[in-house]
């Protein structure tokens, strides 16, 4: 039961909540937390603006053969560099797709940038450092989000990708959807046994989930950058429903209320198309099988 000082705003069926986000000041009873825990349902924690902040998992960590296996993994500099080499490839791979579709749909009509982008996904296995497949990652985005730009509806202001803070709706919108998925993809973490700490492309840092950033990268093409743009282009969400204030541009509440209902379709499987929560599993479990040959993952041909 959802409520809004003591007025009943809506009711859910127990059996249908399989994830649930708090975001702001949203209070939730501890008779409510331990029936979520008990039916192993996670909570993820969101700041008002959309800020991911933590998640109340259930259980323990499952399967800790996993986890040492990927903390062994992870100090193999050998096969740290093959891990991070298939990511940036794979959400390379996946940037060309979007631009195609992005064509297919009409809303792309300008010089295609991908035979730039294939230049730099077709440099990768020359690498041998981390930072030399960031340098690639880095210039194939820009050319990426160049036509990104290009693809949104007249109206839509956009200065480049920019961040902290979002300079625009189209960013503020990239921005959210992204610390969104970034909580599902810590949960999918959890669920395969491993830490969403220990990356290998993002390497160690404080504070930082690195392997859930690791698994983020190609599934933001396929879920985040599209949903953004649809949302845009079906006037879903408009640039008047943005305000601009000392933490950059932001959805008004309304605007974010349509907004999550449009991706709680996204994040799980809608008829035949697979959710970015199933999407991020599989790539955690091909993962995790590497982990035990120290091949790297052919995560390419995974559907996402």
């Amino acid at each position: 039961m959802v409520e809004a000082d003591r007025e009943p705003l809506m009711s859910v069926p127990q059996a249908a909540v399989d994830s649930m986000g708090l975001f702001g000041g949203v209070q939730i009873t501890t008779q409510a937390m331990q029936q979520l825990l008990a039916d192993g349902v996670p909570v993820l924690i969101y700041s008002r603006g959309g800020k991911f902040l933590g998640v109340l998992q259930p259980g323990f960590p499952k399967n800790p053969a996993t986890r040492i296996a990927q903390y062994d993994a992870s100090l193999d500099p050998a096969f740290s560099l093959a891990v991070a080499r298939t990511i940036v490839r794979t959400k390379i791979e996946r940037q060309l797709l979007n631009l195609r579709h992005w064509g297919e749909s009409g809303w792309l009509r300008a010089e295609d940038a991908s035979p730039g982008i294939r230049a730099a996904r077709d440099l990768l296995d020359e690498q041998a450092s981390i930072a030399g497949l960031m340098g690639l990652e880095a210039r194939a985005a820009r050319l990426y989000f160049e036509m990104l730009g290009r693809s949104l509806p007249p109206g839509c202001e956009w200065n480049g990708r920019n961040r902290q803070p979002p300079l625009d709706p189209p960013n503020a919108l990239l921005s959210f959807t992204y610390m969104l998925a970034l909580g599902e993809v810590v949960v999918a973490c959890h669920g395969a046994g491993m830490d969403p700490s220990i990356g290998f492309l993002h390497q160690l840092d404080y504070a930082r989930p690195s392997l859930a950033l690791d698994v983020l990268e190609p599934l933001r093409p396929s879920f985040c950058d599209t949903f953004v743009l649809r949302l845009l282009q079906m006037e879903t969400v408009s640039p008047d429903q943005f305000s601009m204030g000392t933490e950059g541009c932001r959805l008004l509440p309304a605007a974010r209320t349509v907004v999550l209902q449009e991706w709680g379709t996204l994040i799980g499987k809608n008829g035949r198309r697979q959710g970015l929560k199933s999407a991020a599993t599989i790539l955690l479990r091909t993962l995790a099988d590497s982990l035990r040959t120290r091949q790297p993952p052919t995560w390419a041909d995974s559907d996402g």
